[in-house]
C-alpha cells in the first residue's frame, strides 16, 4: 500500500494534513494545595477540551493490593484512573479510557516514585471534537508534572488518521468528521 503525505492539501478548518490544532493549556485550576490535589491541568485542542487531577503519590491503605508497576521490579506504586463523560453515568468507553490512562502512568513513572503509594488520575471529559485519548494523556502528563511525581521524561501523544479516498493520506490530530 503506498501512503501519501500530502503536505500542500488542506482540509476542513483550513489546516494543513501534518498541522496541528490550536491548544490551550491551563495549569493549577483545581487550587493546588487545596484538599489532596496535587496537580490539576485544562487543555484543550480544538474543541476537544479536558481537566486532569492528579493526586498523590500519597501512602496506599494498609492491605492494599500492590503490584510492581510496568513489570519493573522493587516499584509498588497503585495507580488508579477515573473518567468522568461530558454527562450522564460512565459506560464502557469510559472504563477503557480509564484502562488506557493506568498503562500510560504507569509506563512513565520513574522508580523513584516512593514504594507503597497511590496515584491517582480523576479525567473529566468538558468536549469531545476527536483525538480525544491524545488530549487526555497530554494532560494527565501535565497534571504528573505540575504534581511532581517522577518521571522517566515529558511524554507527548498525538493522534493520528489514516484517510482512504483513493490514495490513503495521513492525517494528525483529526477530528470527529475525519
Amino acid at each position: 500500500i503506498a501512503m501519501e503525505v500530502d503536505e500542500a492539501c488542506e482540509r476542513a478548518g483550513g489546516r494543513d494534513y501534518l498541522e496541528l490544532r490550536a491548544s490551550r493549556c491551563e495549569v493549577g485550576i483545581a487550587g493546588c494545595g487545596s484538599g489532596k490535589v496535587e496537580g490539576s491541568v485544562r487543555l484543550s485542542s480544538g474543541r476537544t477540551a479536558v481537566a486532569v487531577e492528579v493526586k498523590g503519590p500519597e501512602s496506599s491503605p494498609s492491605g492494599a493490593p500492590t503490584k510492581p508497576t510496568a513489570g519493573r521490579d522493587g516499584l509498588l506504586v497503585t495507580v488508579r484512573s477515573i473518567v468522568r463523560p461530558i454527562s450522564g453515568l460512565a459506560g464502557e468507553r469510559e472504563q477503557d479510557l480509564e484502562s488506557k490512562v493506568v498503562s500510560f502512568v504507569e509506563g512513565i513513572l520513574d522508580p523513584s516514585c516512593p514504594p507503597r503509594t497511590t496515584v491517582t488520575v480523576v479525567v473529566q471529559i468538558l468536549s469531545e471534537d476527536g483525538s480525544l485519548l491524545a488530549t487526555i494523556l497530554n494532560a494527565t502528563a501535565m497534571a504528573l508534572v505540575e504534581a511532581g511525581v517522577p518521571l522517566f521524561g515529558s511524554p507527548v501523544a498525538v493522534s493520528i488518521a489514516v484517510a482512504d479516498s483513493g490514495t490513503p493520506r495521513v492525517r494528525l490530530d483529526p477530528h470527529l468528521r475525519e
